[in-house]
């Protein structure tokens, strides 16, 4: 059986005192935790996060929207479906711009979840 609390304390590899893996520095003595683990993600990371998301988003939307346009046939059941790929294809495309347009506020958001768990 593992021991979960644990994982979370290490201690000072200078006086031997309990540091909590969330923190910087030893309080008794000031020396960095070589096992300091960051669980809040940077405004910066974030942001890039979301950006290469909406570039993917918009980047695989603009190469489905044609594909409705391929079939030359004039079955109704192969028109519906191309309709419905065009369709897939413009919302992937509007949701990429929307989340590039939205990063910001929407990196706020994320950052504010994380905080509040922390």
């Amino acid at each position: 059986m593992t021991n979960h609390g644990a994982s979370n304390q290490s201690f000072c590899t200078q006086c031997g005192t309990k540091v909590g893996r969330g923190e910087r520095f030893c309080a008794s003595c000031g020396e960095p935790n070589l096992n300091f683990v960051n669980s809040v993600p940077t405004s910066k990371r974030v942001k890039k996060v979301v950006s290469v998301l909406a570039a993917f988003l918009v980047f695989i939307g603009l190469f489905v929207m044609p594909v409705g346009g391929l079939n030359d046939n004039t079955d109704p059941s192969t028109i519906d479906e191309a309709v419905r790929w065009q369709h897939t294809g413009a919302t992937m495309f509007y949701l990429g711009i929307g989340l590039f347009i939205g990063r910001k506020f929407l990196t706020s958001i994320i950052l504010r979840y994380f905080k509040r768990d922390a």
